[in-house]
């Protein structure tokens, strides 16, 4: 940054009859504080402190009276000779203010102080001037920008005297003539015209006059300024005695100081210094502050008063050309925030009347709408990384104004899951994923919300596109890291009951993931190993099913004649008795051998293609079950009527068929097939 000068120079000049003599103004201190001001530090306002104003008389003197030394070496003064006297009135204090181009192309001129001076009894001047004055503050922020490189204050002190006050008169004509030229007379302009009419208006009273109203250039109020330079002069002639000022307080202060300005008090305090006039010019910086708005004032209305305002300043050079870079952007930010307000409006109208579809499409817009927002300040913030003024004074409000719509975005749980998605494909967009897998999850899990949106949504906007990209990408990074291996282990592991184990971490992987990609993988690669143990444990099913197959066709054999020669046994013997208890318990025991056996005997020739393993081992258990029931039934019947069992030799009668028919309305089947 170039450094503009804030030195403001002094320059005492005595007119009239005093012109000519040896009397110059010296600066005996010049020196800054050590606060480390940055560009945004951009206005400058100058106090002048007069200390020791009763003084000038001291100084008017010495120019009129030269010193003498007697035969024993003592000093004396006399007047010296030739001089034109004229009766001195006035002793007039003025600042020309130079390179400011809000006075034009000219200087502009404006009084400081107007002492009387009167004559005492030994015939030398004295000054009467209110010696309490705590100071002039003779400009307030005044735009450094506006000047060239420093600005220039030429002070004078002139001594009036009676030919001398057309002059001032003339020079004060001279002064209004230029500020009538100015095409647009800003505050500060008129207030220097009042000034001239309150200095004219004391001087013809003979009181005595200082400088009131103060150059305001920059009305916005709540400027953070501080004490940046300080300038001591004095005015001194040839008779003179040697100034010895101690400059070392005032400079330990400048080094030292927190404290934001000067007082006179201190400065005497400080300087300790009372033989001759000290006109102390002491500088102060101010920091630009921007109009602060609250989200809740945001609007269009708002908006358009703020452009016309700072197009205004710009064009009056009060702000520079960066503060007015910095307002149009920030302009840009609030035309953002001002459409993200009318979306979640339009959301909230519509979730009140239960327009549930127009309410998610809305959700989609204010995501873009918020979205747009963040991208503007990410994309300042980076521009502007390096740039002072907006990091200290324009970025707080772009934080600000994102925490109310952070704020706005917590009404409900729809709005939050708007911002946990935006500010997580932000987050991704500018620094990738982030370091934790659990924080990458939650970041898929927040990402998702986005499958709420009509397809639209991802297929046709930017966004959309961006975060179905995030997505991918952030899945792709879980499924490698936390389920491939796992996956290829479980796709490599033979499928046997000894290995179902290595299925149970997977699938407690899957409980606590929200990536879609990886439990899409996983839950085929368990259901592959499933296949793979389905068709191992029919195989061996299937192997077991043969074998009790052949087994129960050896048993068949027996069982089926063991039952046919029970059932012909119990028609001879109990023919046409149907009200025995023994015939009854006898008759139903004899039909559900043969139930049994024809069960048993249609199981061995069930067809198992499209049965499981488990219906398969299921079948094996139920011909194992027959196995038992048909023994059970034979031992009772062997038990109880063994004489069923046995073989006759003679010829067994016919059986009558509705005697048949009695037996077997008898029997009542109580066996579960």
């Amino acid at each position: 940054m170039k450094k503009i000068g804030l030195f403001i120079a002094a320059i005492f000049v005595f007119c009239g009859v005093f012109a000519q003599q040896n009397i110059e103004t010296r600066l005996f201190f010049s020196d800054t504080t050590s606060f480390p001001f940055t560009e945004e530090w951009q206005y400058l306002s100058t106090d002048i402190y007069l200390l020791n104003a009763n003084k000038f008389g001291k100084l008017i003197n010495e120019t009129l009276f030269e010193k003498i030394y007697d035969r024993k070496g003592e000093a004396t003064f006399r007047r010296k000779k030739g001089l034109e006297e004229e009766k001195l009135e006035y002793l007039f204090i003025s600042a020309e203010l130079q390179n400011v181009k809000f006075f034009g192309d000219n200087s502009m001129m404006y009084p400081l102080y107007n002492f009387q001076v009167n004559k005492d009894k030994k015939e030398q001047y004295q000054t009467f001037v209110s010696d309490n004055i705590e100071s002039v503050r003779i400009i307030d922020n005044l735009p450094l920008y506006s000047a060239k490189d420093r600005i220039d204050a030429k002070i004078e002190v002139r001594a009036i005297t009676q030919s001398d006050r057309d002059v001032i008169l003339g020079f004060i004509g001279k002064q209004l003539k230029d500020l009538a030229t100015l095409l647009n007379p800003t505050t500060a302009v008129f207030s220097l015209i009042g000034e001239f009419g309150n200095f004219i208006e004391t001087n013809s009273r003979k009181k005595e006059y200082r400088f009131t109203s103060t150059i305001r250039l920059f009305e916005q109020k709540n400027f953070d300024t501080r004490l940046h330079s300080v300038h001591v002069y004095t005015a001194v002639t040839a008779n003179s005695t040697p100034i010895r000022i101690n400059f070392a307080k005032l400079k330990a202060y400048l080094d030292t100081t927190q404290q934001h300005s000067l007082s006179r008090n201190k400065l005497a305090e400080l300087l300790g210094y009372g033989q001759y006039p000290l006109i102390i010019v002491a500088n102060y910086k101010s920091l630009y502050n921007m109009e602060n708005i609250t989200g809740d004032e945001v609007n269009t209305a708002y908006i358009d008063r703020r452009k016309v305002r700072v197009e205004n300043n710009y064009n009056n050079g009060l702000i520079s050309e960066e503060t007015y870079r910095q307002e149009k952007e920030f302009i840009i930010f609030l035309s953002a925030f001002a459409a993200f307000k009318s979306n979640l409006e339009m959301y909230r109208l519509n979730f009140k009347m239960g327009n549930t579809e127009a309410a998610m499409n809305g959700l989609s817009n204010l995501a873009q709408q918020y979205r747009m927002l963040l991208r503007i300040y990410h994309d300042t913030n980076f521009k502007n990384r390096e740039n002072n003024m907006f990091q200290h004074i324009f970025k707080q409000e772009y934080l600000s104004n994102i925490e109310y719509a952070e704020l706005y975005l917590e009404e409900d749980h729809n709005l939050k899951s708007v911002k946990d998605l935006v500010r997580t494909m932000t987050h991704i967009e500018r620094n990738g994923l982030p370091g934790k897998d659990s924080e990458i999850d939650e970041a898929v899990r927040a990402l998702h919300f986005a499958d709420r949106f009509k397809p639209e949504f991802t297929e046709k906007t930017q966004d959309g596109q961006l975060i179905r990209n995030q997505i991918d990408h952030a899945e792709e990074f879980l499924y490698k890291k936390l389920f491939e291996a796992d996956i290829q282990k479980i796709e490599q592991t033979q499928a046997t009951t000894n290995n179902l184990s290595v299925c149970e971490m997977l699938k407690q992987k899957i409980n606590n993931t929200n990536c879609m990609r990886c439990r899409e993988r996983s839950v085929s690669a368990l259901l592959d190993f499933n296949n793979r143990y389905e068709e191992n444990m029919k195989a061996a099913a299937l192997k077991q099913f043969e074998a009790t197959v052949h087994e129960t066709e050896e048993k068949l054999l027996a069982y089926m004649a063991k039952t046919n020669l029970a059932a012909e046994n119990f028609a001879r013997e109990y023919a046409g008795d149907t009200t025995s208890v023994s015939a009854v318990i006898i008759g139903k025991r004899v039909q559900e051998l043969k139930r049994d056996v024809s069960n048993l005997t249609d199981y061995t020739q069930r067809k198992t293609d499209n049965l499981s393993s488990q219906m398969i081992t299921r079948l094996i258990e139920r011909i194992r079950e027959l196995y038992g029931q048909i023994d059970k039934g034979l031992d009772f019947i062997a038990g109880n009527s063994p004489e069923l069992l046995q073989k006759h030799t003679s010829p067994t009668p016919p059986v009558l068929e509705d005697e048949t028919m009695v037996i077997e309305e008898a029997v009542v089947d109580t066996t579960a097939t």
